[in-house]
């Protein structure tokens, strides 16, 4: 899905920088990207395999030249140079960054910049390191994280997604089913976002902001639980036919005894 996405989109916004969830990097997506022109910027796991780059050859050596250098082991890591940095996405927050041109074993060859960060707590000391990938070179480790920092924007829609939209518990679902579950539910959300934004006085009588809001708001979620008080008592089992092609006729025009309340 995530390639099929590339395919879509990223052809008609052109060559991008592509920021991955830690679930969505593998080998596949990137290289993907890659072939597409794009730039890839994502999280893995601290277990990465990792290597240094290979020397150059010796002159009139005969055979392949080296793909994979040394390991980068906790050790390795734990030697190279560290800077810190006030990092603006993640609320100003001191990192302490360490940094390597490396070649990852899962890409099969390709050059990436690696980030290892730790971010300051607020109670002091530093929290669980995390490894940060960028296939783009010129970044600095510093622009790198920044530029991670950046999913903050989106993961609001991936919780609604998750938690209030239902899909977390379609993961067992077929694909077919789960597409056609997203259609319904991004349309639904389509539509309250552009209630929102034409903000016209039938709709913004229908909303009730609490005390601590200003009474101008309007918001997708305001709309949501507006129109939700109206349709209440809507029985939308009435609007499904009373037969069925494989069943026939069916007895009882009111929903299950336990699906009442939904």
């Amino acid at each position: 899905m995530a390639k099929t996405l590339l395919r879509a989109v990223g052809d008609r916004l052109g060559p991008l920088c592509l920021l991955l969830d830690a679930w969505y990097m593998r080998g596949s997506v990137i290289r993907a990207a890659l072939q597409r022109g794009h730039t890839v910027v994502g999280q893995v796991r601290r277990d990465t395999a990792l290597f240094e780059l290979p020397p150059p050859r010796a002159p009139g050596r005969r055979g392949r030249s080296r793909l994979y250098g040394t390991k980068l082991d906790a050790e390795a890591v734990a030697q190279l140079p560290v800077s810190q940095h006030r990092i603006s996405g993640y609320g100003g927050r001191m990192a302490r960054l360490r940094h390597r041109v490396c070649r990852p074993r899962f890409l099969r060859g390709v050059i990436v910049q690696a980030v290892w960060c730790e971010l300051q707590k607020a109670g002091g000391g530093w929290a669980k390191q995390r490894l940060l990938l960028s296939t783009d070179l010129t970044l600095s480790a510093f622009e790198i994280v920044e530029a991670y920092a950046k999913r903050w924007t989106i993961e609001p829609l991936f919780a609604a997604l998750k938690l209030t939209d239902g899909v977390g518990a379609m993961w067992q679902r077929s694909r077919t089913v789960l597409l056609r579950w997203l259609h319904l539910v991004q349309i639904g959300r389509a539509l309250l976002v552009l209630l929102t934004a034409k903000a016209e006085p039938e709709t913004l009588a229908l909303v009730r902001p609490g005390g601590w809001r200003k009474a101008a708001t309007l918001t997708p979620g305001l709309v949501k639980d507006a129109l939700a008080r109206q349709f209440r008592d809507f029985e939308a089992f009435r609007l499904v036919p009373t037969t069925r092609g494989k069943s026939g006729q069916f007895g009882g025009t009111g929903p299950p005894e336990r699906a009442a309340a939904a």
